[in-house]
């Protein structure tokens, strides 16, 4: 059986240690560009974060109150249920961003929970 000696030549050293510097500085570029986009104070992003947190208080059927303010980080919600027939309430919610003027509304009828 014959032995085969052969040893790698250093350009292919090189060439290793290069490419794994490319690939550690795309990485880098990379986590810090996703960390901007995630730390900004964009209003989109607070549009995102808002639905969000509306869409579980909209899941909820347990609204004690008449009318409720809840504040958030991305601005403010306003809870109001009102009678729509002897058996049905409608809540409205209502959001409103900060630091711009845009906002949205749901409205959802439930059934009703309690005796006024």
């Amino acid at each position: 059986m014959v032995k085969l000696k052969r040893l790698l030549p250093a350009t292919t050293i090189i060439e290793v240690i290069v490419a794994a510097l490319i690939m550690m500085i795309v990485f880098t570029i990379s986590i810090d560009t996703l960390s901007r986009i995630l730390l900004s104070s964009n209003s989109e992003l607070l549009i995102i974060e808002a639905e969000n947190n509306v869409s579980n208080y909209v899941n909820q059927y347990d609204i004690k109150m008449d009318e409720e303010v809840i504040e958030f980080r991305w601005g403010r919600l306003k809870i109001t249920k009102t009678q729509y027939n002897d058996k049905l309430d409608i809540v409205n919610y209502e959001a409103n961003i900060l630091d711009s003027k845009r906002g949205f509304t749901y409205f959802k009828i439930i059934p009703k929970l309690n005796n006024r």
